[in-house]
């Protein structure tokens, strides 16, 4: 597999910066996360585009992509979060059913267990928030059902991922429309074609990753964002076929190209304008290798060629008459690239 993509925490700039990333507010109906979306099945992974997988004590990568049917993650966790195969780990997946930003009762999740065998459950939210618990033996338990499957395994990581070892592997595959409305979220795909007529069915569903297991310090692992508040969790928008992806470093790109574009002359050295063309130019080498799942020649692109000249103290920067807002844009999204190549974060 080519891990497509990544994730990324957007760093706060000064107003006088001019490089701005501008905060979108938050709303009943958004997230404060990222967005995945793709079109694809496995086992072809190569499809699908991923971000970091930022667990509690390790990190990994989280996949998303779909089909006209199924929806599918997967959850790379690094490193392995078992001793040996023998020993309980779980995966997981809650949804935030109708994107309103918060987790209620009845909202659809899934569990993987292993204890010697896989276990899929299709599970829900049993109450809200602040007493709110998941059943984890699944929506049979209250007359739904297990719709879906899932796999977990010790694998030896594949090829663009880091040599480490071993790492552990959840996949979830859950219907876009499943025959229990009461425990299962319900979602298409929404053309992006003018005067299409709107969709019949809501197009996004907001996510939180969850893997535990076992490593020789003891128990390990967690969810990535805080299960009572969905507002900080990350969006899967459902894919056409056909349609461009959508994943954080290639959103994180293409803002770092828009922003740069935006800048006075008087930004860059010696207020020569012409170096706003030539640098956007580069970003735009990067945005497209990360679209075309070239990870490694991007974050060397950016690393070697592209940060020197935004940092404003470096010896031969190009934007000199700014602050590190720039700078710092492009330091974030080389460490996400890098987290999810799983290298060091610190540019070579």
């Amino acid at each position: 597999m080519n891990p497509r993509q990544i994730g990324a925490f957007v760093g706060l700039v000064t107003l006088f910066a001019l490089c701005l990333w501008t905060a979108e507010v938050p709303s009943a109906s958004a997230h404060s996360g990222r967005t995945f979306s793709a079109f694809g099945t496995p086992p072809d992974w190569s499809a699908a585009y991923c971000g970091s997988l930022p667990l509690p004590g390790h990190g990994g990568v989280v996949c998303v992509m779909n089909d006209a049917t199924n929806l599918y993650i997967g959850l790379f966790a690094i490193p392995d979060l078992v001793v040996t195969a023998d020993d309980p780990r779980d995966g997981w997946v809650l949804f935030d059913d109708d994107h309103d930003g918060f987790s209620e009762a009845k909202e659809d999740g899934l569990r993987i267990k292993f204890a010697g065998v896989t276990d899929f459950r299709d599970t829900y939210r049993i109450d809200a928030p602040p007493l709110g618990t998941w059943n984890a033996d699944g929506d049979i338990t209250a007359g739904g059902t297990n719709d879906g499957s899932g796999a977990t395994w010790v694998m030896i990581p594949p090829p663009g991922l880091r040599t480490w070892p071993t790492m552990t592997y959840f996949q979830f595959t859950h219907p876009l429309a499943s025959s229990d409305p009461t425990y299962d979220f319900t979602v298409g795909c929404s053309p992006s074609f003018p005067f299409f007529p709107p969709p019949l069915l809501p197009n996004v569903i907001g996510a939180n990753w969850g893997a535990q297991g076992f490593l020789p310090g003891g128990i390990t692992g967690g969810f990535a964002y805080n299960v009572d508040d969905a507002s900080t969790w990350d969006d899967i928008r459902i894919a056409c076929a056909g349609d461009p992806p959508r994943f954080p470093a290639g959103d994180m790109a293409a803002r770092l190209v828009k922003d740069i574009s935006g800048l006075p002359d008087s930004a860059f050295k010696n207020g020569n304008g012409e170096l706003r063309g030539a640098l956007g130019s580069k970003m735009d080498e990067v945005a497209g290798m990360l679209v075309a799942g070239n990870f490694r020649p991007a974050a060397n692109k950016l690393a070697n060629d592209i940060l020197p000249k935004l940092n404003p103290a470096a010896k031969h920067c190009w934007l000199c008459a700014i602050g590190p807002g720039c700078y710092q844009a492009g330091l974030e999204l080389l460490a996400e690239i890098n987290a999810v190549l799983g290298v060091s974060p610190e540019p070579s």
